[in-house]
């Protein structure tokens, strides 16, 4: 799902941290095969999210 574009933002974006282990993201554009390389620290400046643990 793409982390920008949103019609009506949700109320709580979370992002995994451990996407914060790799220099480059990709992340989704808006369509299957289109993807852009971005960062951790630019997708929570983006996005607002939350980070917080999504597995072990």
């Amino acid at each position: 799902m793409s982390p920008l574009g949103w019609i009506s933002k949700p109320e709580i974006i979370l992002i995994d941290e451990a996407l914060n282990d790799y220099e480059v993201v990709w992340a989704a554009a808006g369509h299957p095969h289109a993807v852009y390389p971005t960062s951790f620290a630019e997708l929570l400046e983006c996005t607002g999210a939350k980070p917080m643990v999504v597995g072990d």
